[in-house]
């Protein structure tokens, strides 16, 4: 938009008509793309508003990100073949589920959180809590992260973190698959947390 558009701010409105004007899906919650990427330095709030919305635009680290993302983007994969990939690939039934029917702001910013076993204790609770799901696999929570938050995520990883988090989580087998639901410890461990994070 800054670029081809010569748009210096923009809204959650001017995102979601450039999406349209791209014939692309818009974000789900473009609110919390704008708070998650203020955080991490990509973007700035300006003091003027547009169309009485809040507006932001982009720092110079942000710049900077896209450029190095334009860089990754050329050796990665042509759109094609990852479009035949992951039509492969059935959809999860848990990313069915929006993240405007999640209740994000009773919970940790996830985006704050580094450790792979904390990022997928807090899924766990939001799905159990938001979205009915008791249990989910280290597939699920990657997909999760993934598709719903912007946040890479190594199935690997997530499976050996969670193999070693009891008595925090427990386990259950559904159709086959190894899944892991979150205990009392898991729930305790989350409120301090939150309390050592809450300013």
């Amino acid at each position: 938009m800054e670029k081809h558009e010569n748009v210096t701010s923009f809204s959650s409105k001017d995102i979601s008509e450039f999406c349209r004007q791209a014939k692309q899906p818009s974000p789900s919650n473009i609110s919390l793309c704008f708070t998650s990427n203020v955080k991490k330095g990509l973007l700035m709030g300006v003091s003027d508003k547009k169309d009485g919305m809040l507006a932001y635009e982009i720092t110079r680290s942000g710049n900077a990100f896209i450029e190095s993302y334009k860089g990754a983007e050329k050796n990665a994969p042509s759109r094609k073949a990852a479009s035949k990939k992951i039509k492969e690939s059935p959809e999860l039934e848990v990313l069915k589920i929006s993240v405007d029917d999640l209740n994000l702001s009773k919970y940790i910013d996830i985006h704050s959180l580094d450790r792979t076993e904390d990022q997928a204790l807090l899924i766990l609770k939001i799905y159990s809590t938001e979205g009915g799901s008791s249990s989910l696999s280290p597939e699920e929570i990657v997909a999760i992260l993934k598709n719903k938050f912007n946040i890479p995520a190594n199935e690997v990883k997530f499976r050996t973190a969670l193999s070693r988090s009891k008595p925090k989580v427990d386990t259950e087998k559904v159709g086959g698959k190894l899944k892991y639901k979150l205990m009392k410890p898991g729930e305790k461990y989350l409120t301090e947390l939150a309390d050592k994070i809450a300013p």
